[in-house]
């Protein structure tokens, strides 16, 4: 058991939970869980193909795209939110990269978070509400798909929090390949 295992924080200073640390998920059922998930997947005709990107260039976008993030967030509020979602989803790419999968399609990014979340329960849950809202705010179709700067700072925590559980997720090798 992980229950033993000490307390990361995320540069926002929050726990770091990658789902593993605290014991919740068994590893080799969650990999029985991922693996029933992939399969589902593609059964539904949605493509996970061998990943080309290495994880250590996709972390070090997502930092880069926090940082955007973080300089945008007064100026222009939506595109810091748009930028913070990028920077959870590359992490997520390099938790995938790291298996050997690369979503494709134009479900993407909803099959990235279910694959996520089959392995690491509610860790990535959070990546779905982004995902959502910043498909709001890229095709606005009401005046509340615009974002004040408050709401972008909660995305650029939010995605700080993932972007640092996918980090720790890596670190610790626990991760199967497909």
């Amino acid at each position: 058991s992980r229950a033993a295992a000490e307390e990361v924080t995320s540069a926002a200073g929050a726990p770091v939970d990658d789902g593993l640390a605290l014991g919740r998920v068994e590893p080799e059922r969650a990999v029985h869980r991922a693996h029933r998930v992939v399969e589902e997947l593609v059964a539904e005709g949605l493509r996970l193909v061998g990943a080309d990107a290495g994880r250590e260039d996709l972390m070090a976008r997502a930092r880069q795209l926090l940082t955007s993030a973080g300089v945008l967030v007064e100026s222009d509020p939506a595109t810091a939110y748009l930028v913070a979602y990028d920077a959870a989803k590359h992490a997520a790419m390099a938790i995938l990269a790291e298996q050997n999968l690369r979503v494709s399609g134009k479900e993407g990014h909803l099959v990235m978070q279910k694959v996520l979340v089959a392995q690491f329960q509610g860790v990535f849950g959070d990546f779905d509400r982004l995902r959502r809202r910043r498909n709001e705010l890229a095709h606005p179709t009401s005046a509340e798909d615009f974002a004040d700067s408050g709401e972008a700072i909660r995305a650029i925590t939010t995605a700080t929090n993932l972007v640092d559980s996918a980090a720790q997720i890596l670190e610790r090798g626990v991760l199967t390949t497909f």
